[in-house]
């Protein structure tokens, strides 16, 4: 078995960073269709009215500015969210190097390359 020692930051925040904007697309498409669904029954919100109910009642999150957002939700919380796990990646990764020194890394078994892979890989 090998070992997982140390992971370089900025790859894997790039890793990460891809995950986070798969996901947000997908919540913005699901964001998106939900907007268009209030907006269908006649209950359409702008920003500043978002921001009111959002003063008014905290507990309710940021539903309503998601919901006046409409459509730009499928660009924007693709952004947003690949931002976040970016930042999350790093300070994941860091911490990861810092605990692995004290702890030992993460065990793998990796399988040996088969004939026909290296021979394929001499070529290049």
């Amino acid at each position: 078995m090998q070992e997982i020692k140390k992971f370089s930051l900025i790859p894997l925040a790039k890793v990460i960073a891809l995950f986070g904007v798969i996901l947000g697309f997908i919540q913005g498409i699901l964001m998106t269709i939900n907007s268009v669904i209030y907006a269908r029954n006649g209950f359409s919100l702008t920003l500043s009215e978002a921001m009111s109910y959002i003063v008014e009642d905290p507990g309710i999150g940021f539903s309503p500015i998601l919901i006046a957002l409409g459509w730009w939700n499928i660009i924007l919380l693709p952004i947003a969210i690949g931002i976040v796990y970016f930042v999350s990646g790093i300070i994941m990764g860091w911490i990861y190097n810092l605990v692995s020194n004290w702890i030992g890394g993460i065990k793998v078994e990796l399988s040996e390359p088969r004939k026909n892979e290296t021979k394929k890989s001499k070529k290049k």
